[in-house]
């Protein structure tokens, strides 16, 4: 309907798609990360372009209700233009956490955290090039140590990416 994308479920039984939802402007547009369903029930998501701030939304979507609600958009500061980061949420938890691939102080992307009760989205790491910067991909938790793991497309000591730990218990 808007161009911008959609959700929908596949039955491969009835080899039937149905639409759940046609995103628009105000959600967020071009979803290329996957939906993570947390144990509220909810499914989130992020989308890489649109909102207020035209940076792309970080949304929810209840299968229940086929509603789904922007819970906020990327503004720059906050992140912007999520390409295909997925998320993690550890089982029983209420953070969600991924990445973006720009936006943060110097525009090198964030990881940031969602907590599903509270409401409060925070975040957790600027990237820089020194560091490394255009996170990509799926940000990977170690269930042993607790550690979260990725990589990036550049940045580092050669400028051809890192990949990097972070310690969500000291930052």
């Amino acid at each position: 309907k808007y161009n911008s994308g959609l959700l929908y479920r596949y039955d491969p039984v009835k080899n039937k798609f149905d639409t759940l939802y046609s995103l628009n402007n105000d959600v967020g547009g071009t979803i290329i990360g996957g939906l993570m369903q947390a144990n509220n029930g909810l499914l989130y998501g992020s989308t890489c372009y649109h909102g207020a701030d035209s940076d792309g939304t970080f949304f929810s979507f209840n299968p229940s209700t086929n509603k789904t609600q922007s819970i906020f958009p990327f503004n720059g500061a906050n992140g912007k233009n999520t390409y295909g980061q997925g998320f993690i949420l550890p089982a029983h938890a209420s953070l969600l956490s991924s990445m973006t691939e720009l936006g943060g102080t110097v525009d090198s992307g964030v990881l940031f955290s969602y907590n599903i009760y509270t409401g409060k989205d925070s975040v957790l790491l600027n990237f820089t090039n020194a560091t490394g910067s255009a996170p990509n991909r799926t940000l990977v938790k170690d269930t042993n140590n607790g550690l979260y793991y990725g990589t990036t497309w550049v940045g580092g000591k050669y400028d051809e990416g890192v990949i990097f730990c972070y310690n969500p218990k000291t930052n």
